[in-house]
């Protein structure tokens, strides 16, 4: 890579950043804009977290009667 090429690429990122901090500022960005700017800060990625139920059931919950 030469460096044209190189200050190119950092023309690319700077501009995927300010699209993703724009977004951003707007209430719009997506989690692709996230990780664009957690990334740029050198924040870790938040961890994904999936939550599963395995019909546990409450039973203070399933004896009350609707009224």
């Amino acid at each position: 890579m030469n460096e044209d090429e190189y200050h190119q690429m950092g023309l690319e990122r700077m501009q995927r950043l300010d699209e993703a901090l724009e977004r951003a500022e707007a209430g719009f960005a997506t989690g692709d804009d996230w990780d664009i700017i957690r990334f740029e800060c050198g924040a870790p990625r938040r961890p994904s977290i999936v939550l599963m139920t395995i019909g546990i059931k409450n039973e203070h919950h399933s004896d009350r009667k609707l009224k």
